[in-house]
């Protein structure tokens, strides 16, 4: 796949997805997965990448929880096993050699460089998201925590998941960038930059240092020595090196070959949810503007215009999603994060879906306030209550709302198929290292042509 040079990715991103959320008024560490299966050699799970890997993350992870335990900071762990065939539900579906993560195998314990403490906390997770299907986020408010310092891994997986959850929660999630670890550079850092884009704040390990050194129990910390402006731009010159000179794209496929190459395919009955496709997106001059050829939105809304007309035709229901807020508190974390989401108000005319594509008299019309159409919304429960196994995934972005509800689809139980040139981003590179994240370890991104050839033969 072609790549933008860096200067095209920042100046995109500048003034719309560079702001930052700090430190909060009490902190907690999650450590995500740290687990033998991806620090022992020979496991099919192992990420020994120099910087980027997982063995490194561990390692870099350890002095950061001895003074965060010094400084009285509660620690909270995550690991993964599968007891009943039913558990895991469509992630294991989709990833059939997380079967083998069963509670006496060994490279389920976390690794003893970095084992819990007494004092910590250990939850037991079947899904990707640390908060989901867990008692994660009741116990850190039961604490009057507000803040989470996330490590573990991977990047693009459990990080990736619990950072939008964590959000979508309300917590400000802070992810130290050594302290994350993934299988190949290119898919980490994108998922770095994406994640500091939309979701919480990716920092360098020596400002959690720093804020974890300075703590006297009286005050809340902030970021002020590393502005959310310069860390945005940071990122995305560590994203662009790394995708065009770290591993090319078929590297990252020979590297995840045999692990997440698994596919789901369409089940019983099938929906199309059409996720933000609004005039923010196609009218010129918007901020939110996207018209790259062949990945913006512009063409993507072009091209899922007759996947729209053949679902009606066939009966198959049609979802959409659109996005504004009223009250000052509507959007929580996430409009602190893009403070240029409080302008979607219900009066501006940007937040309508694009007229080419509007809603008929049949469709369902949900308005969400996070990036996943299923957080805060009925979408889960409509769907279910008509006997929809299988989400049919169109609209914008690739990066957020997309990847979002994908991965809130998968963990709700729905199989969820993406027709790839039906949904758009504002870079090339982000919406194709999305793509490739959400086909190894979420749902399939298929060619359009495959979903019009489902929906015909209905």
């Amino acid at each position: 796949m072609s790549q933008p040079a860096a200067p095209d990715n920042e100046s995109n991103y500048k003034g719309v997805f560079d702001g930052g959320l700090g430190f909060g008024q009490k902190s907690a560490v999650i450590v995500i997965d740290f687990t033998k299966a991806y620090t022992t050699e020979g496991s099919k799970w192992y990420c020994s990448g120099k910087g980027y890997g997982v063995v490194d993350a561990v390692t870099e992870s350890k002095p950061l929880l001895d003074l965060a335990r010094s400084k009285g900071v509660p620690v909270f762990y995550t690991k993964v096993y599968f007891e009943h065939p039913t558990d895991g539900g469509v992630f294991t579906q989709k990833i059939p050699l997380l079967r083998t993560w069963t509670k006496d195998n060994p490279l389920v314990e976390i690794d003893d460089q970095i084992a819990p403490q007494a004092t910590d906390s250990v939850l037991v997770k079947q899904y990707p998201s640390a908060f989901f299907g867990t008692n994660l986020a009741c116990n850190l408010r039961a604490i009057g925590v507000d803040t989470c310092i996330i490590v573990g891994c991977s990047t693009s997986g459990c990080i990736r998941a619990s950072v939008l959850d964590g959000m979508q929660q309300g917590f400000r999630c802070i992810i130290p960038r050594e302290c994350v670890g993934d299988r190949t550079e290119s898919i980490h850092e994108a998922n770095l930059f994406d994640m500091n884009a939309k979701n919480g704040d990716v920092v360098s390990k020596q400002v959690v240092m720093g804020y974890l050194s300075n703590l006297d129990g009286s005050k809340a910390q902030t970021l002020s020595d590393e502005p959310a402006v310069k860390k945005a731009r940071t990122l995305v010159a560590a994203l662009s090196t790394a995708v065009t000179a770290a591993q090319p794209a078929k590297d990252n496929a020979s590297n995840y070959k045999g692990v997440f190459d698994g596919g789901l395919g369409f089940g019983k009955k099938s929906a199309v949810v059409v996720i933000d496709f609004t005039k923010a997106y196609t009218t010129p001059g918007s901020k939110f503007y996207c018209p790259g050829k062949g990945y913006g939105v512009v063409d993507a809304v072009a091209e899922s215009k007759p996947l729209l007309d053949l679902a009606r035709s066939k009966g198959v229901p049609v979802f959409y999603t659109m996005v504004y807020f009223e009250h000052p508190t509507d959007g929580g974390v996430f409009t602190q994060k893009i403070p240029l989401l409080r302008t979607w108000t219900k009066d501006n005319p940007l937040v309508q879906i694009d007229d080419s594509i509007a809603p008929r008299a049949v469709d369902s019309v949900l308005v969400k306030q996070y990036p996943s159409a299923f957080f805060g919304t009925n979408l889960a429960c409509n769907l279910r209550a008509i006997g929809v196994d299988t989400c049919i995934i169109v609209g914008c972005s690739t990066s957020g709302c997309i990847r979002a509800s994908v991965l809130d689809g998968m963990q709700q139980g729905f199989r969820c198929i993406i027709p790839r040139e039906c949904v758009g981003d504002r870079t090339e590179s982000i919406h194709e290292a999305n793509l490739f994240d959400m086909n190894a370890k979420n749902g399939d991104v298929v060619p359009k042509d495959t979903v019009m050839d489902y929906l015909t033969k209905l």
